[in-house]
């Protein structure tokens, strides 16, 4: 009886940890996907931007709050991203001039500046999911492995 005992305390002591880790990383997930994402949007390899929805995903158990940090972190670095693009280089006239090609009617380059924060966000939703996705999945084989 002391052995089921003593089994039963040590999962309560680990899920505690867990609890205790994800309040923690409630803003640090977020954060680390954020700077992740910013520092490849400068990259010729901004499409890897998915890789810090994903980091920032894998730090929660649960799919929903994978989603939220991977949307928040990597949305809020490529919106800092574009705003810093618009501010210190002439890229809102291109986008004005293909907006005027492509649409018909110039001065439609903010559809394109949206459609990337869009984009952004999107990458980072899609990344939180399969972090928190991979981590359940690591989790569900070492409990398996331990069962056996």
């Amino acid at each position: 009886m002391s052995s089921k005992t003593a089994v039963k305390e040590e999962q309560k002591t680990q899920n505690e940890k867990i609890e205790r880790f994800n309040k923690i990383m409630f803003y640090a997930a977020p954060a680390v996907g954020f700077v992740i994402a910013f520092a490849l949007a400068f990259t010729p390899v901004w499409h890897l931007a998915i890789l810090a929805g994903i980091i920032a995903g894998a730090f929660y158990n649960k799919m929903k709050q994978g989603v939220v940090a991977g949307l928040i972190g990597v949305g809020f670095g490529w919106t800092l991203y574009v705003i810093i693009k618009i501010s210190t280089s002439n890229i809102e006239a291109l986008l004005n001039q293909v907006g005027g090609i492509i649409l018909g009617s110039s001065g439609m380059g903010w559809l394109f500046i949206i459609a990337v924060i869009i984009l952004g966000f999107a990458f980072g939703a899609l990344g939180g999911t399969l972090g928190s996705g991979i981590r359940k999945l690591i989790c569900l084989q070492k409990e398996t492995k331990q069962n056996e």
